[in-house]
């Protein structure tokens, strides 16, 4: 068992060790992961080295971690934009881009923006009204609704 050890480590793999010190070795091996293991099934962690009885103080203690709260991000709420022509959208679009570049590098969750574009007044009016609908279906199931900015000039 020894030899299989002193071949992985590469501080042992040069050196020769006689019987006996290499029955010292593999005790004290086997007796530090007995140890691990014992001290692992009470919850505990490994580097944790209490006196005898264990009821003690412990001599050498791991420092607590330090709490740090995740955050907690709402429901996004998607957003669509409509704009009157396809320019107005393309440049719409590069803007999400980076916004979504932003979000990413603060680690934020990325929002599902839409561009739509809408060449008549009555096209416009007609994407709100289905977008109001769909905001009504969305509420009556509690998820959030989405947000319609209608970004066309008069």
């Amino acid at each position: 068992m020894f030899e299989r050890f002193r071949a992985a480590h590469p501080i042992l793999r040069g050196m020769s060790f006689g019987p006996v010190t290499q029955a010292a070795i593999t005790a004290g091996t086997l007796v530090a992961a007995a140890f691990w293991v014992a001290n692992l099934d009470d919850g505990g962690d490994p580097r944790d080295v209490t006196a005898a009885g264990g009821d003690s103080a412990p001599l050498v203690r791991r420092a607590p971690e330090p709490q740090i709260s995740p955050v907690v991000e709402l429901p996004l709420q998607d957003t669509i934009f409509i704009v009157g022509t396809d320019a107005e959208a393309h440049s719409l679009r590069v803007l999400l881009v980076e916004d979504a570049a932003i979000r990413n590098a603060l680690a934020l969750a990325p929002t599902q923006d839409e561009v739509l574009v809408a060449t008549t007044d009555e096209e416009a009016e007609l994407l709100v009204a289905t977008l109001k609908d769909g905001n009504q279906v969305l509420a009556a199931l509690a998820r959030p609704e989405v947000r319609v900015v209608n970004l066309r000039t008069p």
